[in-house]
């Protein structure tokens, strides 16, 4: 299999399948989001990756890619394809998660009610009332009337 042909199977294929199962729920800032994560996919792994290339941490067969006329740097043309594709693929799952009721975070917890300024206790029947942001039992002395005043 050519690195061609594995971007076609295990790359274009699920993107355009999550494309258009999704399609109805792309929305431009998605479209901006997905841009800059490929261009950061790009500016990030290029440079370390031509590294690796050169210093032939790893090497491309040329039998299994489109030859050297294709070749930017150190690089195939399918590298810089799978940059793309990897960051396109990765901006879709996410927003297919993004639907799934399940993994939706929880909405806030209602607020106590409020009746006319004082806030009921949050254990019902103890009949405590407080005013918002009055502590239960404070550490401190009360205001007035404490130590030293006279």
């Amino acid at each position: 299999m050519t690195y061609a042909q594995f971007l076609l199977v295990f790359l274009l294929l699920p993107i355009l399948l999550l494309a258009v199962l999704l399609r109805r729920h792309v929305r431009r800032s998605h479209l901006a989001a997905c841009g800059l994560v490929c261009l950061l996919a790009f500016v990030y792994t290029t440079p370390w990756d031509n590294y690796a290339a050169y210093k032939r941490l790893w090497t491309f067969d040329p039998a299994f890619v489109l030859g050297p006329p294709f070749w930017f740097g150190y690089l195939p043309l399918e590298e810089y394809l799978f940059y793309f594709g990897e960051a396109i693929f990765v901006c879709l799952v996410t927003l297919a998660l993004s639907r799934v009721r399940a993994l939706r975070p929880l909405p806030p917890a209602p607020s106590p009610r409020r009746e006319g300024g004082v806030t009921e206790s949050p254990r019902p029947g103890t009949g405590e009332r407080r005013r918002p942001g009055q502590l239960r039992h404070s550490p401190f002395p009360p205001r007035g009337g404490g130590r030293g005043e006279g």
